[in-house]
């Protein structure tokens, strides 16, 4: 199917709305948690401890142009330092929702696919804090 850039772009912005209300469903408390390890199948083991696991706002965000813009989190301390490669999101029940690739905005527009959770940086240190500013997830 051939849709217009208009189509296609309400039809991402339908979907990430959805995405938000997912994350919202079970109530505060929805996370966020980035991996350095090989991302696995959906919903599988991660291979690895978090480098950090981000505590979404409530709601999480706004959908609009085909992106999920997160609100603003508090801080999250980063436990293991690391180059982010994809992010776990769990309902505030610990129920999965999706697994997401993560990178930069550069990265994202050379190649959607690799940057689904837009962040500023994908390098963490040990000991330093992140809050999500301005995140992202997009609609692919």
């Amino acid at each position: 199917m051939d849709l217009s850039a208009t189509v296609a772009t309400a039809i991402k912005t339908g979907a990430m709305a959805a995405l938000g209300a997912q994350i919202d469903v079970a109530g505060a408390g929805a996370t966020l948690a980035l991996y350095a390890t090989t991302r696995p199948a959906p919903n599988g083991a991660p291979g690895g401890p978090a480098l950090v696991t981000v505590t979404l706002d409530y709601p999480c965000g706004s959908a609009a142009a085909g992106v999920l813009t997160l609100a603003d989190t508090e801080f999250a301390q980063i436990l293991n330092g690391g180059e982010a490669i994809w992010a776990r999101l769990l309902d505030a029940n610990g129920t999965w929702i999706a697994d997401l690739s993560v990178g930069t905005q550069a990265m994202h527009a050379s190649d959607p696919a690799t940057a689904e959770c837009v962040i500023a940086s994908t390098t963490l240190y040990t000991g330093a804090f992140l809050a999500l500013i301005g995140a992202q997830i997009a609609g692919n």
